[in-house]
């Protein structure tokens, strides 16, 4: 998604004016949002998404849940581990009420900005609704806001966000931007801003421009925001002969067109990171790290600073993945064994690596997905049948294959240490297994119908016990 808003299967980078969903190049209006529904444009628009406090769904009595939404409005596919696909304004989800009413301003009162952005005066009135009381035109203005159970007044204007995530954020998307002048706010990434808070990200650039983190590119910097075709575009107007990949272009314009003769011909102001955003970005390594990972959420930024001094960020991660690798008894570590895995391999520890995608594998083959279904109705057969996550997942062979070179049979031991309380598996037929593999010889087929054979016989004994 580049700057717009996005409904997986409706709508992809679009904008949203007056509740209306508009392309953005056309302006034609595809959807309108009213009363917690979408429909589709028309006097006689038809309901074809509900919004409810926990996510999307189809609309009807049994409509089906399709996506989960944040408070930030970033929509996610459901499951515990949800995807982000798109984005929405989070009061279409977390919704919200405003009164306005219009008093004589107060004497000695100051007037604050126009837009909503309310700081100060806030009363309290209940769990559920707030007064704010602010200037404007001369004018007390009384702002209540109602909000849902699960939103924060915060949440209704911009002011509540993450500033060390959200600077972090910018600032590794745009090593190099355009000023905040030239930029609108449809023009960024409203997504990956969602996580710090930021509903406004053309407000965080002016931010940050202000504050020094920026300054004006050199030419070969100024030119890299380009396409391509932009460039030969200032190529031909420069009467400058170029071809070759993006970089050869820009090297060799670089070289031949002077800064402000750029800048007179594109119309173009463009920034880089100053040495001011480039310290900030230092001193706060431990804190974006914090922030940067799920993992940190259960510890206390300063306690995470204090062990960073003594251990890497891998460190610290694989001591919280394996504090969640011991309590996983939904997918037995599963997915957890493929983060630690990355971990080992940017720690230089292939073999560790390789040993957590073999349990990944050893996971995936012995079927122990199914283990809580058979304990819990043990009289439904069909749950002893063999599960199709019984499966060779093609990425995680390939990955083990990127790692075969620091194979040895010392790992299947390693392996075998962990205990699934139901496995299609044993030692010596994942060690033919990991072989095959391993020698780029593999049957799937025969182990597949083996592994099944042996689930079917390991479940019946599962129940019996």
């Amino acid at each position: 998604m580049k700057g717009g808003y996005t409904i997986p299967g409706y709508f992809v980078d679009c904008q949203i004016k007056n509740n209306e969903v508009r392309e953005k190049r056309s302006t034609k209006t595809l959807f309108y949002y009213k009363n917690k529904e979408l429909k589709t444009a028309g006097f006689f628009g038809k309901t074809v998404l509900v919004f409810k406090k926990d996510g999307i769904y189809e609309p009807g009595i049994l409509g089906k849940k399709l996506f989960t939404v944040t408070k930030y409005g970033e929509v996610k596919t459901t499951g515990f581990f949800g995807k982000s696909v798109g984005a929405i304004p989070s009061d279409w989800v977390y919704g919200y009420e405003v009164t306005i009413q219009e008093e004589t301003a107060p004497q000695n009162t100051k007037e604050i900005p126009a837009h909503l952005k309310v700081d100060k005066g806030k009363i309290k009135i209940d769990d559920k609704t707030t007064q704010y009381i602010y200037v404007k035109n001369n004018l007390g203005i009384v702002v209540t806001v109602t909000v849902d159970d699960g939103m924060t007044f915060d949440d209704v204007f911009l002011g509540e966000h993450n500033q060390v995530l959200s600077y972090y954020t910018f600032l590794q998307k745009y090593p190099v931007i355009k000023t905040y002048k030239q930029m609108r706010e449809d023009d960024y990434p409203h997504l990956i801003f969602m996580e710090s808070g930021i509903k406004e990200v053309r407000a965080l650039h002016k931010e940050l421009e202000t504050k020094g983190f920026y300054e004006f590119s050199n030419v070969k910097d100024s030119l890299s925001i380009y396409t391509v075709a932009d460039l030969m575009i200032i190529a031909d107007n420069f009467k400058i002969d170029v071809k070759g990949k993006k970089q050869d272009v820009v090297d060799i314009l670089s070289t031949r067109i002077e800064l402000r003769e750029l800048i007179k011909f594109t119309k173009d102001l463009v920034m880089s990171i100053s040495d001011i955003g480039k310290k900030y970005l230092e001193d706060n390594e431990f804190e974006i790290e914090y922030y940067r990972s799920s993992y940190y959420t259960k510890m206390a930024l300063e306690e995470y600073k204090e062990l960073r001094k003594n251990k890497t960020r891998e460190d610290l991660e694989i001591d919280e993945l394996n504090k969640e690798i011991s309590k996983d008894k939904k997918e037995w570590g599963r997915n957890l064994y493929y983060r630690r895995n990355s971990l080992y391999y940017s720690k230089g520890e292939p073999q560790k690596a390789l040993r957590d995608l073999l349990l990944v594998l050893r996971n995936d083959l012995s079927g122990v997905s199914s283990y809580h279904a058979i304990k819990e109705f043990p009289e439904e057969s069909d749950f002893r049948k063999p599960p199709g996550s019984i499966i060779f997942a093609p990425g995680l062979i390939k990955d083990i294959l990127k790692l075969k070179e620091h194979y040895d049979d010392s790992i299947i031991d390693q392996v075998f240490k962990v205990k699934f309380p139901l496995d299609a598996t044993t030692k010596e037929l994942f060690l033919e297994i990991v072989k095959e593999i391993i020698n780029e010889t593999l049957d799937k087929e025969k182990y597949q119908k083996l592994l099944k054979h042996n689930f079917s016989i390991k479940a019946t004994e599962l129940i019996i016990k």
